[in-house]
């Protein structure tokens, strides 16, 4: 049977977590599909976005940045962002088929080989249910999600908490099978990449598609909290981008 539960935003119900740095990280359940999935509540706040690769005393100096500046300030507003990639499940009992490359019978791998407009037609699909509302989370959200935030800081070395190149073993892995990061959030580095909702360029200044975390092909230089990807083309699949769901807080 088809049901989505709506999101309770009443702040006297919170469900907890212990955050990788110690605190508790509060989050929500929502069915979908007969599918649990656990969304992060991720306080709003204003942060310095980007990297940048020319002052090792600066803000967000990294040696590896390099379509990541320039370093700028951005303020996102509070929002919710689900705890893993969405799984191979929950997709095909959404659109009927799992077009995924790793389809090795498990529901918890997540979804690959998904264009940005499969993903979009998926989005439509759950939302017409009529009592959430889902949505791609925008590159800063992701980015601030990644960061861990207000609580900031990250958490273990990239080994601990992604799959990447050095420890994948060419394929992808089971969603929350690494460590979390603050927000209580799995996989924001490696396993797949994660479509955006806004455009690439020079931060929002051309049509091509944003994907933000690296994958299991990629090494620390790319799954990691800055570096962006792109497609220039919204029909493009490939093994190695997936995405997540996001919900706008209600005021």
């Amino acid at each position: 049977m088809v049901s989505c539960q709506k999101v309770d935003y009443s702040d006297d119900d919170n469900f907890h977590l212990h955050g990788a740095g110690g605190e508790n990280v509060s989050w929500r359940v929502v069915e979908i599909y007969g599918h649990d999935l656990f969304f992060s509540y991720i306080a709003g706040g204003t942060f310095y976005m980007g990297a940048q690769n020319t002052d090792p005393q600066g803000i967000n100096y990294d040696s590896l940045a390099c379509d990541d500046t320039p370093v700028h300030v951005e303020t996102v507003h509070d929002f919710y962002l689900c705890q893993n990639e969405v799984t191979q499940g929950l997709w095909e009992a959404v659109m009927g088929s799992n077009p995924s490359y790793f389809n090795y019978g498990n529901p918890d791998y997540p979804v690959e080989n998904v264009s940005y407009e499969e993903v979009l037609e998926f989005i439509n699909k759950i939302n017409e249910i009529g009592i959430c509302e889902f949505r791609l989370p925008t590159e800063a959200e992701w980015e601030f999600a990644a960061r861990g935030g207000l609580l900031g800081g990250l958490c273990c070395e990239p080994g601990q908490e992604a799959w990447i190149k050095s420890n994948s073993s060419e394929t992808t892995h089971l969603v929350k099978k690494k460590l979390m990061n603050y927000l209580g959030l799995f996989d924001m580095k490696g396993n797949v990449w994660e479509y955006c909702s806004n455009s690439y360029g020079n931060y929002g200044k051309s049509d091509n598609i944003v994907t933000r975390g690296g994958s299991w092909n990629d090494d620390a230089s790319k799954a990691n909290v800055f570096y962006r990807g792109h497609y220039a083309d919204p029909t493009h699949n490939d093994i190695y981008t997936g995405f997540r769901l996001a919900i706008t807080k209600r005021n």
